[in-house]
């Protein structure tokens, strides 16, 4: 069996948080391989589908994280259960618990997926996308993934410190010491979710002191995870690090509830409406839906603090166009702008992500260590990108429908 290759995912690790002074092992192991010091990914929250299958949103159909299938959603049998719970989002206390509650109520009928902060009445319009099954599972992406051609050729993946269905089980150490227990196991791919830099990001702003001291935490995780990695396989295996996007102070916010609120349209009726915490996404039901919500967006306020998704540009953001599944009306928040109250957030965060990705602030990083790797630089890549480099790295074709470029092309 060859010797192993490692995936480090470091949710929301910016490009600039790798640095001397807060990550050395990072900065050292960037000198020994391949550098990419930038990380583009699309524009919206569907990272893993990129990274997995090497397509934009607009190809492998993933884009933000729930979807409108009221048909397909899987807490439509409880509809009318949903809609008396309502009141359960408006306790002063004990939400969180109750939501808790409920969604273990969920996973012992089959159902584990997150539901954040999405109305309970509500629930019942939507289907998680990128989420919606096992990543590792054959066919679980639209498109052909990397789990497909490594199932198709026998190739294995240990999985079990990565995310599940939007979930991380434990804490980043907890899944450090799992790894740590089993990387010596015959497996050809370990996978590994390290999701710190992301919460923190959030709850403190991406250039907070919170912030630094999280990121010399996680290379210090990281020193442990390599050090280990080469008492067992020597310089043999191959280490991806993977920065997978970035995060942008907020420094306003807009309340998108509140004014759709005030037109007096009635939800389920005239409209439905989806705040994820950079997009508003809509469905008019009706004349009066469709013209309230179009004079709603036409506003100042709307117009100088974000844009509305024209099918034009979708096409330059490679994300699918305005439609059935993400909002027929779709309103982009400029970057330092939020929405809230959103479905995700119960306070105003500090940082966020899911703006237009040329910015800077956006992009994360990816080094690749290993035997047959040479030290190179490059300024910037595409979150694309890695599948490909992780076919190559593990010796397999690379998926279909593949739109990157491997950094370790051979």
């Amino acid at each position: 069996m060859a010797p192993p290759t490692f995936l480090i995912l470091l949710d929301a690790l910016r490009w600039d948080y790798v640095c001397a002074q807060d990550s050395p092992t990072l900065v050292e192991l960037a000198n020994a391989g391949i550098w990419a010091r930038k990380v583009r990914p699309s524009f919206g929250f569907c990272e893993i589908s990129e990274y997995v299958t090497g397509t934009y949103p607009n190809v492998n159909g993933n884009w933000a994280t729930f979807a409108y299938r009221p048909q397909a959603s899987p807490y439509r049998r409880w509809q009318k259960g949903l809609r008396a719970l309502g009141f359960v989002d408006h306790l002063p206390r004990g939400h969180t618990r109750a939501r808790q509650v409920l969604e273990w109520w969920f996973t012992m009928r089959g159902v584990p997926h997150p539901t954040y902060r999405i109305p309970l009445p509500w629930l019942s319009y939507f289907a998680p996308t990128e989420g919606a099954h096992l990543h590792t599972q054959v066919g679980a992406f639209a498109v052909e993934s990397m789990y497909d051609v490594m199932a198709r050729t026998g190739l294995t993946v240990y999985d079990e410190t990565f995310v599940h269905y939007n979930r991380a089980i434990g804490s980043d150490e907890d899944r450090v010491n799992r790894l740590l227990r089993h990387c010596a196991e015959p497996y050809d791919l370990y996978m590994i979710y390290l999701g710190e830099a992301d919460s923190t990001g959030h709850n403190f702003g991406p250039d907070s002191p919170q912030r630094r001291e999280t990121v010399r935490r996680l290379d210090a995780l990281i020193a442990r995870l390599v050090e280990r990695i080469t008492q067992i396989y020597g310089g043999a295996a191959s280490i991806v690090l993977l920065g997978d996007h970035g995060m942008v102070p907020v420094k306003q916010s807009v309340d998108v509830w509140s004014a759709v609120g005030a037109l007096g349209l009635e939800f389920g009726r005239d409209y439905v409406m989806f705040l994820d915490s950079t997009l508003a996404r809509f469905w008019p039901l009706s004349k009066r839906g469709r013209d309230g919500l179009v004079q709603l967006l036409a506003r100042r306020e709307f117009v100088t603090l974000g844009e509305l998704l024209t099918p034009k540009r979708a096409g330059e953001l490679r994300v699918p166009p305005p439609g059935s599944e993400y909002g027929e009306l779709i309103w982009l928040a400029h970057a330092n702008t939020m929405i809230f109250p959103d479905f995700f957030n119960c306070v105003v965060p500090l940082g966020m992500h899911g703006y237009e990705t040329s910015l800077d602030e956006q992009k994360g990083f990816v080094v690749v260590v290993g035997p047959d790797v040479s030290a190179a630089v490059l300024e910037e890549a595409e979150l694309v990108d890695i599948c490909p480099t992780l076919c190559d790295l593990l010796g397999v074709e690379h998926p279909r429908q593949n739109q990157g470029t491997s950094l370790v092309a051979r």
